[in-house]
C-alpha cells in the first residue's frame, strides 16, 4: 500500500487493486504516517476481574477448607464472592501455588509418648527380636474385604506438601466379608471365615470350629512357637481370654505387639497384596466375594512359597528395623521408625 501510494495511486485505486475496503487502506496508511510501521497496536486486553488481595483471600480459604471443590469455595464466599467463574478461580488457585494432592495419612500412634516407649521396650526384648524364631512365629490378624473402601480425599495443598485431613470418605456398596489368617515364615495358615462385626467370642468360636490352632501346631511340629497379635479388642476381649485359658499352649505362645504398630506385623503385606488383586473386580454377592478372597489367598500363598524364610525375615525385619532402639555412649536413646510401605518384589 505504501509503495502504491508512492507511485501515485489513490486510496480507492489501491483498495480496488488489493481487494480491501477504502476505509481499511486509509487506516493503515494513516498509521504508517503516524508510527512509521504497519504493526498492530498493542491491545490492553481483558480487564482483570479480581484484585491481588482477593486472589490471596481465595487461596487462604482453599487452605482452610482443603477438601472443598472450587464451585463450593465460590459459594462459601457469600457476599464477598469475587467476580469470577469456576475456571478462572481454578487458574487463580494454581497461580497461587496450590495443587490437588492426596491427603497424607496421619501417624496418630507415634505422637503419643506411651506408644514410643512401648515400641522401645518391645525392641529391646532380645527373646522376641533375635531368638531366631521367625520361622516359628505365627503373625496373625483379621481383615475385611468389601466392595466399598475407605480412601483418602484429594485436598488443596501447597506444591511440595501433603496436607493431613482427619476424616475419610466411604464409597457406596454393601458386600463385605471378614477373614482371619496368619503367616509362618513363607507359608500361610488356614483361612478362617468370620461373621460381620465379629466379637472376641465369635472369633474364639470360629477358631474352635475350624481347628486353626491344631493345624498350625501340627504343621510346625515340636519346638517353641510364638503367636503375634495386635491389641485390638477382638484379640484381648473375654472370648479370646477364655480361649487362651482352654488352650494353654496357645495362651503361652501369644505375644502382643506394641499399639499403633502395624508395620511390625508382616501379615499386613499379605492383606495388602490380596486387596490389590480384588480391587479391580466387581462382586454382586457375599458368596462370590468370599470365593474370590480364598482364591486370592491361595495365589498369595503360592507367591510366598518361592521365598525362603530367611529372605522374608530380611525383607520384613530388615526394612522395618524392628523399631530398633540403641543407646550411644552418651546415653541418649535414638528411636527409629520406618512406616510400612509397599514391597514391589511381591507384586
Amino acid at each position: 500500500m505504501v509503495d502504491m501510494r508512492g507511485r501515485g495511486h489513490s486510496v480507492r485505486e489501491t483498495a480496488s487493486e488489493l481487494g480491501r475496503a477504502p476505509a481499511s487502506v486509509q487506516l493503515w496508511l494513516s498509521r504508517y504516517d503516524e508510527t512509521g510501521e504497519l504493526n498492530n497496536a498493542p491491545r490492553p486486553g481483558r480487564p482483570r476481574c479480581t484484585t491481588r488481595d482477593e486472589d490471596e483471600r481465595f487461596c487462604g480459604r482453599a487452605l482452610q477448607n482443603p477438601t472443598h471443590s472450587v464451585p463450593r469455595l465460590l459459594v462459601e464466599c457469600g457476599p464477598d464472592r469475587p467476580a469470577m467463574g469456576a475456571r478462572t478461580a481454578l487458574r487463580r488457585l494454581r497461580a497461587g501455588g496450590l495443587r490437588l494432592r492426596t491427603a497424607k495419612n496421619s501417624d496418630i500412634g507415634l505422637s503419643l509418648p506411651r506408644v514410643r516407649e512401648s515400641r522401645l521396650r518391645w525392641a529391646r526384648d532380645e527373646n522376641r527380636m533375635w531368638a531366631g524364631l521367625f520361622d516359628h512365629t505365627v503373625y496373625v490378624d483379621e481383615s475385611c474385604f468389601c466392595t466399598f473402601n475407605n480412601y483418602r480425599r484429594r485436598v488443596w495443598a501447597r506444591m511440595g506438601m501433603r496436607e493431613r485431613v482427619g476424616h475419610w470418605v466411604r464409597r457406596s456398596g454393601r458386600v463385605s466379608v471378614s477373614v482371619f489368617g496368619g503367616l509362618v515364615g513363607s507359608r500361610l495358615t488356614l483361612l478362617v471365615d468370620l461373621p460381620k462385626k465379629c466379637t472376641s467370642w465369635q472369633l474364639a468360636q470360629a477358631l474352635r470350629d475350624s481347628g486353626w490352632w491344631d493345624e498350625v501346631r501340627a504343621e510346625l511340629g515340636e519346638g517353641e512357637v510364638r503367636v503375634q497379635l495386635d491389641n485390638a479388642p477382638i484379640h484381648t476381649g473375654p472370648g479370646m481370654r477364655e480361649f487362651r485359658t482352654a488352650q494353654p499352649e496357645f495362651g503361652r505362645a501369644v505375644t502382643f505387639q506394641p499399639p499403633y504398630s502395624p508395620d511390625l506385623n508382616p501379615i499386613e503385606h499379605v492383606w495388602a497384596r490380596m486387596k490389590r488383586v480384588l480391587r479391580e473386580r466387581v462382586f454382586n454377592s457375599t458368596a462370590s466375594l468370599r470365593a474370590a478372597g480364598r482364591e486370592a489367598w491361595e495365589l498369595t500363598a503360592r507367591a510366598y512359597a518361592v521365598l525362603s524364610g530367611a529372605e522374608l525375615e530380611k525383607r520384613a525385619w530388615g526394612r522395618a528395623l524392628f523399631a530398633t532402639a540403641f543407646e550411644p555412649p552418651g546415653g541418649q536413646i535414638f528411636f527409629f521408625h520406618l512406616l510400612a510401605h509397599k514391597d514391589k518384589s511381591y507384586e
